[in-house]
């Protein structure tokens, strides 16, 4: 998976040819992608105050609604619980780990 600005490719052959995949949302700048290491089909895409996740490797994807309005830099799935994600947070708004 390669993100490119508001574009997330997919190549299935090592890099040789790449597959545009479709967010719901078009023209976002995505900040971060996340691919869970037990299940390569299951990913997470940030972009903005949103997070998408897909169980297909991206050819449907469900909004994940949290609590807060900060700006997403980062996804990472937390080592302890597979079934929870940590967040972090980019200034200007202001800077954290959720």
């Amino acid at each position: 998976y390669l993100a490119a600005g508001s574009k997330l490719l997919r190549s299935g052959d090592g890099g040789q040819t790449w597959e545009t995949i479709k967010l719901p949302a078009p023209n976002v700048t995505i900040s971060d992608v996340f691919i869970d290491p037990s299940n390569a089909a299951h990913l997470f895409v940030a972009y903005g105050r949103t997070i998408v996740t897909s169980v297909d490797r991206g050819s449907s994807w469900a909004l994940q609604q949290f609590a807060m309005n900060r700006i997403i830099s980062r996804v990472f799935m937390d080592p302890f619980n597979p079934l929870s994600i940590i967040i972090t947070t980019a200034a200007p708004v202001s800077r954290g780990i959720f």
